[in-house]
């Protein structure tokens, strides 16, 4: 089985969806070079990745997890394009694969502790935002990236593991 990628929710034809160019465009007014580049290096390695990909929504570039045999991608790190970033929404597409919530839960909070962004406190599956004072700054992402993106695998296999009789992690 292949991941499907999430169906686009539009808020009306005047919302534009970013592509790789647009996004590195707007990133690169947005913080200094050097944060830009490491950014784009990161990108890089996730889109080479098998296990996750690059997508872009109107205002931010995300970082998907693609499970092996799971028909849906989860979101692993949404960086908006202003200089913020976070981690949310797994609650609800664990629910929809039928995973145990408390992944997404211990995903959120491993990453928190990880960069030093606040810990999840209003949905224990969230933290940072492009709009609230809890925003994450990408920088703080970047300079933990390895680990990061070795966590994104991690959750790749723990959904592996509880929807796939016989895996283990």
């Amino acid at each position: 089985v292949v991941a499907q990628p999430d169906e686009q929710k539009t808020r009306g034809a005047s919302r534009k969806t970013l592509d790789t160019h647009s996004f590195e465009t707007l990133l690169r007014e947005t913080v200094d070079p050097g944060t830009a580049d490491e950014v784009i290096e990161m990108r890089d390695l996730v889109d080479a990745d098998p296990r996750m990909r690059v997508d872009y929504a109107s205002s931010s570039m995300i970082f998907r997890i693609r499970p092996n045999d799971v028909p849906r991608e989860l979101t692993g790190l949404v960086i908006y394009r202003g200089d913020s970033a976070a981690v949310g929404w797994l609650h609800g597409q664990m629910e929809s694969i039928g995973a145990p919530v408390e992944i997404a839960h211990r995903f959120a909070t491993d990453t928190a502790e990880l960069v030093g962004a606040s810990p999840p406190s209003k949905f224990p599956d969230t933290w940072g935002s492009n709009r609230s004072e809890s925003s994450t700054d990408v920088l703080k992402i970047v300079h933990h990236r390895d680990a990061f993106l070795e966590r994104m695998r991690q959750l790749a296999d723990e959904v592996e593991s509880a929807l796939l009789p016989g895996r283990e992690q």
